[in-house]
Formats: C-alpha cells, sequence, structure tokens
C-alpha cells in the first residue's frame, strides 16, 4: 500500500491522540494550579496586611516610608512562597516516577523544566502581592488609630 503524503497527518494522528490529550490535561490542570496558588498567596496577604493593620500604622506613624512598608510585606509573602516553593520542589522530585508514565521526553528531574517552574510561581506570587502591598503602603494611620 502507498502512502501519499497527503494521508501522512491522518496516520500520525490515531498513535498520538492520547499523548497529545494527556499533555492537554496535564497543561490544563497546571495552569488551573498556577491560577489556584495565585489565589491563594493574594487570600493570605490580604489577610496578612488586615491582621497587622495597627502594626503598620504605628510604623507608618513613627516615619516608616512607603517603600519600608512594602518591603515588609513582600519580604513575608516572599518568605511563605519560598518555603511552598522548597516544600513543592522537594515533593515533585521524591513523587515525580508516579508521573514518571504520563511525561513525553521530559525526565522528572529536567532542570530546564523545574526552573521554569519555579520563575512561573515566583511571577504568580509577584502579581498576587501587589494589592496587599499596595494598600499596605497606603495605609493612613490616623484613621487606622481613630478606629480601634
Amino acid at each position: 500500500m502507498l502512502v501519499t503524503l497527503d494521508r501522512l497527518p491522518h496516520l500520525l494522528a490515531a498513535p498520538l491522540a492520547r499523548p497529545r490529550f494527556q499533555m492537554t490535561l496535564a497543561a490544563s490542570l497546571a495552569v488551573i494550579a498556577l491560577l489556584l496558588s495565585g489565589v491563594g498567596t493574594y487570600g493570605v496577604m490580604s489577610v496578612f496586611v488586615r491582621q497587622r493593620r495597627r502594626e503598620i500604622a504605628i510604623r507608618i506613624a513613627l516615619g516608616a516610608t512607603p517603600a519600608s512598608v512594602r518591603g515588609l510585606v513582600f519580604r513575608e509573602g516572599f518568605a511563605m512562597c519560598a518555603a511552598g516553593l522548597l516544600l513543592g520542589t522537594a515533593l515533585a522530585l521524591s513523587l515525580g516516577r508516579l508521573i514518571q508514565p504520563l511525561l513525553f521526553q521530559v525526565g522528572i528531574t529536567d532542570p530546564v523544566v523545574l526552573v521554569a517552574t519555579i520563575v512561573w510561581l515566583l511571577i504568580a506570587m509577584s502579581g498576587a502581592t501587589m494589592l496587599p502591598i499596595r494598600q499596605a503602603a497606603r495605609t493612613d494611620p490616623l484613621a487606622v488609630l481613630r478606629s480601634e
């Protein structure tokens, strides 16, 4: 049987259908996980800023600059993110054998994938902490201290 070039995509589509579906599913779940981690980081940082409003107001009243307040909130968010990244990387390396059959031409310890994942999570953390950082830096000490 002679295979012509116009039939070649159809012949290749059947054996690649399952890996393509698994890749699409894994990528979709990864995007959802990234969004959930961003939303979770935003929620935790908002609660952190809300709970420490009085402390932030006192710092500002005593002369702290908005930059130092932003630095305080960013350091807290970065520490939380760094702890999560360390734990997540350790779990990914130790439990990676479970998903090895789903990986196509990528090893469980592929440094490019690990670094790209860490960079994307750091970008998500930075984006998720921007609004709470701005809220903390714009705290009006007089209004906060009067209300409490």
